[in-house]
């Protein structure tokens, strides 16, 4: 199954990138740039959520919205 990307967003010290996915599925990968993983974090959310982004002050706190 290809999967497109509707939006991304990358951390304020570009070691992260979170992304989201379009229909059906709308899921939610966060990745970490530097480590040898690929998906840090995946959920499907199934949900139309159309915004990420990523907090300045913490990598780790993640907003979406639709």
């Amino acid at each position: 199954m290809v999967e497109n990307f509707s939006a991304m967003a990358f951390s304020y010290d570009s070691r992260f990138i979170a992304c989201l996915t379009e229909a059906p599925e709308f899921r939610l990968v966060f990745i970490d740039i530097l480590a040898n993983k690929k998906d840090v974090a995946g959920v499907t959310l199934r949900i139309p959520i159309s915004k990420v982004s990523i907090s300045p002050k913490d990598n780790h706190m993640v907003a979406i919205s639709g």
